[in-house]
C-alpha cells in the first residue's frame, strides 16, 4: 500500500516535520488552510533516510534561535534530522550547515553534509555517508554501504567495507580498496594500489602506476602493465599479459594466449597452451615463440610451430617439431623428421643457397670439360704413367 506524506508543524518542537499519514496529530493546532498550505511544500521522501527509521520517520528542520511556535515556519534551511513517529528527532551532536543527519551516534558535521546510518560519519564539506559505519572524512567524499569508508578528496566507496583512501580513487564492490592517487578498483576483493592504476574483477590488483588488471585474481604489479584474463599476470615494467593464466614479466615482454610465458627481456610468446599442459615459452632475451607448445630459451632465438624449439643464441627453428640447437643455425626439421626447402630461388652472391638446378648444371659442366693428362714417368712399367 502506498504511503501518503504530509508537512506538519510540530509546536512541542518548534519545527516543520514530514511525517506519515498514520502519524498521530493534535486536534486544533493547524488550520485547515494551513495544512493545505504546508502540504505545497516540498516533500521530502528519501529511502535511505526512512531505513532503519520507525514507521513514521521523516525529517525536521531545526527551529531558528529565537523564532517564536506562532510564527511561520521556514522551510528548506538550517540542518535537518530524521525523526520517529512521535516527532521526536533522532539525532546526536550538531549537523553541520545545511547538512542532513539521521541515525544514532551520526557525525554530519560538514558543510552540506549528509550522514544516514547508525554511527556514519559525514565531516567534511560535500561528504556523504550512508549505511553503518559508514565514513566519509574527505571533501566531496563518498562512501556507501556497511562499514565502507572513504578518506580522502573526491574518493567514493560503494559497497560493504568498501575502502578509497587517496585522491580521488574509486573502490566499488565488496571489500575492494582504492589507495592509489586516481586509483579505480572494481569488484569483490579487488586491490589498486598504485597511481592511477585500474584493477576490475573480483580479487584483481593493479599495485603498479597507470598498470591495468581485468580478471579474476588478475595482477599488474610493473609499472604501466597490462594484465587481462583470469589469474594473467604481468609484473615487469611494460609487460603485457593477455588471456588466462598468461604470464609476462620479462620487461617490455608480452604473453597472448592462454598460459602463455614471457620471461625473457623484450621477449615475445604467443599461442595457448599444448593440451593445456605445454605452454608457449619465450624464456630467452629477445626471443620469439609463436605457436602451441613452442619453446625459445636462447638469447634472440626464434621458434614458429607446435612444438617448435630454439634452445641455441640466434637460433631460428621453423615448422612444427624443428629444433634449432646450434648456435647462428636455422633449423626446418629434426634428426629423422628432415624437411625439404622448396622453391629456392638460384643463388647469386657467395653467402647464397644454390638450388638443385644449379647443382645440376655444375655437374654436367664437369662430366663435359675437355681433360689434360700429364705424366712423366719411366715407361717401364715400374709407376702408372
Amino acid at each position: 500500500m502506498n504511503r501518503i506524506y504530509s508537512k506538519v508543524w510540530n509546536p512541542s518542537l518548534g519545527m516543520l516535520v514530514v511525517a506519515s499519514e498514520f502519524a498521530r496529530r493534535a486536534h486544533g493546532v493547524m488550520s485547515s488552510g494551513a495544512r493545505v498550505r504546508a502540504r505545497l511544500g516540498v516533500t521530502l521522501l528519501v529511502s535511505a533516510l526512512l531505513a532503519g527509521a520507525p514507521f513514521g520517520a521523516a525529517l525536521a528542520h531545526d527551529k531558528q534561535k529565537g523564532q517564536q511556535q506562532n510564527e511561520k515556519p521556514q522551510i528548506g534551511t538550517g540542518p535537518a534530522y530524521c525523526v520517529d513517529a512521535r516527532g521526536n528527532p533522532i539525532k546526536d551532536g550538531r549537523p553541520g550547515e545545511n547538512a542532513v543527519s539521521c541515525g544514532d551516534g551520526v557525525d554530519a558535521s560538514g558543510r552540506h553534509a549528509v550522514a544516514v546510518g547508525y554511527k556514519s560519519i559525514a565531516n567534511k564539506s560535500g561528504a556523504t555517508a550512508v549505511g553503518g559505519l559508514a565514513e566519509a572524512t574527505g571533501v566531496n567524499a563518498t562512501a556507501v554501504g556497511y562499514d565502507s569508508s572513504a578518506s580522502a578528496q573526491g574518493a567514493t566507496a560503494l559497497g560493504s567495507q568498501s575502502n578509497a583512501t587517496s585522491t580521488n580513487a574509486t573502490a566499488v564492490g565488496t571489500s575492494a580498496n582504492a589507495t592509489g592517487t586516481g586509483a579505480s578498483a572494481v569488484g569483490t576483493g579487488s586491490s589498486a594500489s598504485g597511481a592511477y592504476a585500474s584493477a576490475l574483477g573480483s580479487a584483481s590488483s593493479a599495485s603498479g602506476a597507470q598498470a591495468l588488471a581485468a580478471g579474476h585474481t588478475s595482477s599488474a604489479t610493473g609499472i604501466a602493465t597490462v594484465a587481462i584474463g583470469g589469474f594473467a599476470n604481468a609484473s615487469g615494467a611494460f609487460d603485457t599479459a593477455l588471456g588466462y593464466g598468461a604470464d609476462a614479466s620479462g620487461g617490455d615482454s608480452t604473453a597472448l594466449g592462454s598460459g602463455s610465458i614471457a620471461t625473457g627481456y623484450n621477449s615475445v610468446a604467443v599461442g595457448g597452451s599444448l593440451l593445456g599442459l605445454l605452454p608457449t615459452e619465450a624464456s630467452g632475451d629477445f626471443s620469439t615463440a609463436v605457436g602451441g607448445g613452442a619453446w625459445a630459451p636462447g638469447t634472440n632465438a626464434t621458434a614458429v610451430g607446435n612444438l617448435a624449439s630454439a634452445s641455441a643464441d640466434n637460433s631460428v627453428a621453423l615448422g612444427g617439431d624443428s629444433i634449432a640447437d646450434r648456435e647462428d643455425t636455422v633449423s626446418v626439421g629434426s634428426a629423422g623428421n628432415e624437411r625439404q626447402i622448396t622453391n629456392v630461388a638460384a643463388g647469386t652472391e657467395g653467402t647464397d643457397a644454390v638450388n638443385l638446378d644449379q647443382l645440376n648444371a655444375v655437374a654436367e659442366a664437369s662430366e663435359n670439360a675437355t681433360r689434360y693428362f700429364k705424366a712423366n714417368g719411366e715407361g717401364d712399367g715400374s709407376d702408372d704413367a
